[in-house]
């Protein structure tokens, strides 16, 4: 088997060639324009990049359907996104997929202390697979960051739980 070095702001992620190599699970990746980092993953380095969009989205209050593939080479998977909260929303068929895809790499376009990044991570750990999770959040959840961000008790058990699921998330 072959290995591949990418970076992602930053951080480093050695993946082995596998059935196929990342699959991009992303609520932003239902817009054309948001797979073109993916697409040069796949042009580039030649890795065999999969990525699951919803059919749909709420944009300014309205229901919008999905860009269609850009070129014939991007493999798509639509699929219908539950629930209306990112921290707990999750992709119907999600799991199916990945149990006929076998990914070796997971990026997951979504903060690591949600319920999605929580249940990949367990995905992953049991499959040998690799879990990337990006957030564009800037604030520290740690609890003593909390504790002074939110004030009293509730920040810092608002920490706790967050630091707790990030970990549960790990391989």
């Amino acid at each position: 088997m072959r290995s591949l070095t990418i970076c992602l702001n930053s951080v480093h992620v050695t993946l082995e060639k596998s059935m196929i190599d990342l699959l991009v699970v992303s609520h932003a990746t239902f817009k054309g324009v948001n797979r073109y980092v993916f697409d040069l993953l796949r042009k580039q380095h030649n890795l065999k990049v999969e990525i699951i969009a919803p059919k749909q989205l709420k944009v300014a209050g309205k229901w919008t359907l999905a860009d269609p593939p850009e070129d014939a080479a991007q493999t798509m998977h639509y699929l219908e996104l539950k629930g209306n909260n990112p921290r707990t929303h999750d992709f119907d068929g999600l799991f199916d997929l990945l149990e006929s895809r076998k990914p070796k790499g997971i990026y997951l376009d979504n903060d690591p202390v949600s319920m999605q990044a929580l249940r990949l991570g367990k995905w992953a750990r049991k499959n040998g697979s690799r879990l990337i999770c990006l957030s564009c959040e800037n604030l520290s959840f740690y609890p003593l960051a909390s504790y002074k961000r939110l004030g009293g008790i509730k920040g810092f058990v608002n920490g706790c739980i967050k630091t707790g699921l990030m970990y549960m998330t790990k391989p």
